[in-house]
C-alpha cells in the first residue's frame, strides 16, 4: 500500500471522528432532540481561521482587476425538509469583526480591516430560501483594483433574522476575507529535508507540490496541493503522517521590497495552537529570499529554513530546509 493511501485512510478516520464529535456538540447546544434545522453560513472549503475561532473566516483571493464575483451559501441544515419559503435578513456586522480580530490577536493569527462599502456590492440583504430548497447562494462582487494593498480586508456578513428556523450561534457570521493575490502567491514544486529532535523515523517526504496562498500583501500560507492538506506531510516508519495543528505562514519584507526576504515564520493556525509555533531557523543566515525572473514579476525560487517548536516542552522539534521553484499561478 502506498504512503499516500495510508495517509488518506488515516485522514478519513480522523475526519470521521471529528465530524461525529461536531454533530454531537451541535445537537447538545442547539437542539437536544436533534429534530430542528438550523440556518448557517456554509462553505465547502476549510476555514482559514484557526481552531476555536468565534466565527469562521473563509478567504477568497483575487487578481488585481476591475471586478470579480464569488458566492456565499446560507444553508437550512438538518433532518427536516423545507416546507415553506424562509425569508432572511442579512447585515454587515463591524462589531462581530472587532470581536473576531480581538480573539485573533490573542491567538497570534491574522486580523482584518473592514472592507469599505464602495469596494464591494451585494444585490440585496433580503434573500429567500425557496420552499423545497435547503440553500441560497448569495453573489458578492468585489472591485480589487480599488483595494489598498497594504491592508487585509474582510466582509463580516451576518444572518440577522429569519422568518423561521434556528440561527446558528457560531455560523451566523461569516468573516469573508477578500484579498488580492500578492506577488509571492502561486504553485511551487518543493524539494528539501525535514528532521526532528524527537524521532529519527520522522523524515521529509519530497518532492511535493505546494501552494503559497495570499494572506495579505506580504504574507502567504503553506498548503500541500498534492494532498489537499493545510499542513506538513512527512514519512514515518509505518508510512506517512502530518503535524496536527501546524501550518507554516511566511511573511516577507514588503510588497515593494528589493530583497523579498522572509522575515518571519509563524503557525498560520495561531502561535501556540496545539502547543506548536513556528520560527525561522537562525542558522540559515541570508538564505530566506524569494528570487524573480528578469521581468521582476514572475517568482522564480525561494529557499527557506524554518522550525516547528513544541511549546509545552520548550523543544525545537521539527526542522525544514526547503527550496521552492515556481510552477505557475494558483487557480
Amino acid at each position: 500500500m502506498s504512503m499516500k493511501n495510508i495517509f488518506q485512510k488515516i485522514l478519513i478516520a480522523v475526519v470521521a471522528v471529528m465530524l461525529a464529535s461536531c454533530l454531537e456538540d451541535d445537537k447538545a447546544a442547539l437542539d437536544p432532540s436533534g429534530s430542528q434545522n438550523i440556518l448557517e453560513f456554509l462553505d465547502p472549503s476549510v476555514p482559514s481561521s484557526p481552531a476555536g475561532a468565534i466565527y469562521p473566516a473563509w478567504t477568497t483571493s483575487f487578481s488585481v482587476s476591475p471586478e470579480a464575483t464569488f458566492n456565499q451559501v446560507v444553508s437550512y441544515s438538518g433532518p427536516n425538509p423545507n416546507n415553506s419559503d424562509i425569508q432572511l435578513v442579512l447585515s454587515i456586522d463591524p462589531i462581530a469583526l472587532d470581536d473576531f480580530n480581538e480573539q485573533m490577536e490573542e491567538l497570534g493569527s491574522s486580523t482584518y480591516s473592514l472592507l469599505p462599502s464602495d469596494n464591494y456590492s451585494i444585490p440585496s440583504m433580503n434573500v429567500t430560501i425557496p420552499k423545497g430548497e435547503t440553500q441560497i447562494s448569495i453573489p458578492i462582487t468585489v472591485y480589487p483594483d480599488k483595494f489598498d494593498l497594504s491592508k487585509s480586508y474582510a466582509i463580516p456578513l451576518r444572518i440577522a433574522s429569519a422568518s423561521r428556523g434556528i440561527i446558528s450561534a457560531h455560523f451566523s457570521v461569516a468573516v469573508l476575507a477578500t484579498v488580492v493575490k500578492n506577488k509571492y502567491d502561486g504553485v511551487y514544486t518543493v524539494e528539501g529535508s525535514m528532521v526532528t529532535t524527537t524521532n529519527p523515523d520522522f523524515t521529509g517526504l519530497y518532492p511535493k507540490t505546494v501552494e503559497l496562498r495570499t494572506v495579505d500583501g506580504t504574507t502567504v500560507n503553506y498548503f500541500d496541493q498534492g494532498e489537499n492538506l493545510a499542513g506538513h506531510l512527512f514519512k514515518t516508519a509505518d508510512g506517512a503522517s502530518y503535524w496536527g495543528g501546524f501550518q507554516a505562514q511566511f511573511k516577507l519584507d514588503g510588497a515593494d521590497a528589493v530583497t523579498n526576504e522572509v522575515v518571519s515564520v509563524v503557525n498560520a493556525l495561531g502561535q501556540g495552537n496545539n502547543n506548536r509555533s513556528g520560527k525561522l531557523d537562525p542558522s540559515a543566515g541570508a538564505l530566506h529570499v524569494m528570487t524573480f525572473e528578469d521581468d521582476k514579476v514572475t517568482p522564480k525560487t525561494l529557499e527557506v529554513w524554518y522550525i516547528m517548536r513544541q511549546d509545552n516542552t520548550s523543544t525545537d522539534r521539527a526542522f525544514w530546509k526547503e527550496t521552492y521553484t515556481y510552477v505557475g499561478p494558483r487557480d
